[in-house]
């Protein structure tokens, strides 16, 4: 493969009934996407010889995969990593500091329990993808280690009990924040009025909160869409709080 193929730069084995790639995979220098969405047999990948510098976008959507090994923290030019309704997936290896080109993690309906603490190294994050994460009970105190996130989706994580404190790295970046469903979150950060480049605030059926902050109102330039549809708020509330 890697001698006939050495300028390959997309495979798509998207719905193939594969079950393994060979290890030379790793000597395809120029790959810069591999997809293998749907792969339904798909569970684990080998010892790579040589490195895929090059590779941009791992897409293992739909696969039962278990296991991620350390072959991430070799993917320094990885840029997407789409992991939607991974169900077998339980844990992500840490990330490593040379991981810096990421820009969107999609955990959507997976089954990882805690997010890894390195998850600060990812500097250039932009997305990231949380939703119908359940076990979810907390982010990690480097979350906002995350100076580029400019969209965070943490629809129905519905154990998250509380957001840590915003540091200084998000105050500019962050621009979308969406807790819908999160059932058992009864409270924002007391500095969520920091965050003054947000534009969208989704707390679709948080039921658990009860009060809006004061510091929302230092959101009033930024802010363009509160939507706070099944909140168990009092009519006093939400037209005090506003």
């Amino acid at each position: 493969m890697h001698g006939s193929m050495k300028c390959l730069k997309t495979l798509d084995l998207t719905c193939t009934p594969i079950k393994k790639i060979p290890n030379i995979i790793g000597c395809l220098g120029a790959l810069e996407t591999l997809k293998l969405l749907g792969c339904l047999k798909f569970q684990k990948f080998p010892k790579m010889h040589g490195s895929m510098k090059c590779l941009k976008t791992l897409d293992l959507t739909c696969t039962p995969i278990k296991k991620l090994s350390n072959i991430i923290g070799c993917l320094g030019a990885l840029e997407f990593l789409p992991l939607l309704f991974c169900f077998n997936l339980e844990k992500l290896p840490e990330f490593q500091s040379n991981m810096g080109s990421l820009v969107s993690l999609n955990l959507v309906n997976s089954a990882i329990k805690d997010l890894p603490s390195s998850i600060g190294h990812l500097n250039q994050l932009s997305e990231l993808k949380l939703q119908g994460y359940k076990n979810l009970t907390s982010l990690p105190s480097n979350f906002y280690k995350l100076k580029s996130l400019g969209d965070c989706n943490l629809t129905g994580c519905s154990n998250l009990e509380a957001i840590p404190k915003i540091m200084e790295d998000m105050e500019h970046v962050l621009k979308q924040l969406s807790l819908d469903n999160c059932g058992n979150l009864e409270t924002l950060p007391n500095n969520i009025g920091q965050l003054t480049r947000l534009d969208t605030l989704s707390l679709v059926y948080c039921q658990k909160l009860h009060k809006l902050l004061d510091t929302l109102r230092r959101l009033h330039c930024c802010l363009t869409t509160l939507d706070i549809r099944g909140c168990n708020l009092s009519e006093e509330a939400i037209l005090g709080d506003l």
